[in-house]
């Protein structure tokens, strides 16, 4: 069994007396030393490094794709456009009233016999000479206005150029035809006035007219209507003297 030395803790044989080691005299054998548990080294603490918040690393978005465009369908074949729709027309029914009547009865004057006085003469020359000149005017005015008005109606600018560049100049130069025409028999010149002031009267529609038109003013053309009314009864009235007097003077009045 070995021993170990009580001074130096060496290890020696059993029957040793003396310590090879230190030279220490042996006594009883001393049990062998309890072995030394190792301790074990501490690690050092972590370093512990303050928190901070780290920013959320930012990343970028894919950009959004644009879809994709379908394909366009083939464009369609444009419809044919309706006939362009009329202005309701402010003159419903606008007829023309100047003297045509006198045109239709006054084509041939015969005198009677028991006649060949002064009246006669001049009546004669009225009717002959003075009123197909009168009625030359009055066609270009009935005719420029028959052509816009009434049936042949379109829209109401086409009748307002008519009435501006045609109808109107027409019947101021009837207006200044009728006053150069000066009867001298009272009568006679009576009734030559009433045609006149029948005239006149158109003119004012005719004005009247183009006013309403121009401001597109309803009550204006029942204005105008008014004043053609009277211009008629004016021309009845002087187509029914004229053939009075004709009769009173042996003068017959035929188509």
């Amino acid at each position: 069994m070995a021993k170990f030395c009580a001074a130096c803790g060496a290890q020696l044989e059993e029957a040793t007396k003396f310590c090879t080691s230190c030279g220490a005299t042996l006594g009883s054998m001393a049990p062998p030393p309890a072995p030394q548990q190792q301790q074990p080294i501490p690690y050092p603490p972590p370093q512990q490094e303050p928190y901070a918040a780290q920013p959320f690393p930012q990343q970028p978005y894919p950009q959004a794709q644009p879809y994709p465009q379908p394909m366009p369908y083939p464009a369609p074949m444009p419809a044919a456009a309706p006939p362009a729709t009329q202005k309701k027309p402010l003159l419903k029914r606008w007829w023309v009233w100047a003297l045509a009547a006198v045109t239709l009865v006054i084509i041939l004057v015969i005198a009677l016999p028991g006649g060949g006085n002064s009246k006669q003469a001049e009546l004669i020359s009225y009717i002959n000479e003075e009123l197909p000149k009168l009625m030359d005017i009055a066609n270009q005015v009935d005719d420029g206005f028959a052509a816009v008005a009434g049936p042949n109606y379109t829209n109401d600018n086409t009748m307002y150029a008519a009435l501006r560049d045609e109808v109107v100049p027409a019947s101021k130069r009837l207006i200044a035809a009728c006053e150069a025409v000066a009867p001298a028999e009272p009568e006679l010149k009576a009734i030559h006035e009433i045609y006149l002031a029948a005239v006149k009267l158109q003119d004012e529609g005719f004005a009247t007219l183009l006013t309403a038109l121009e401001n597109q003013d309803a009550s204006m053309v029942e204005s105008a209507n008014a004043k053609r009314a009277a211009a008629q009864a004016g021309a009845e009235e002087f187509m029914e003297k004229l053939q009075a007097y004709a009769a009173a003077n042996n003068v017959t009045l035929k188509k």
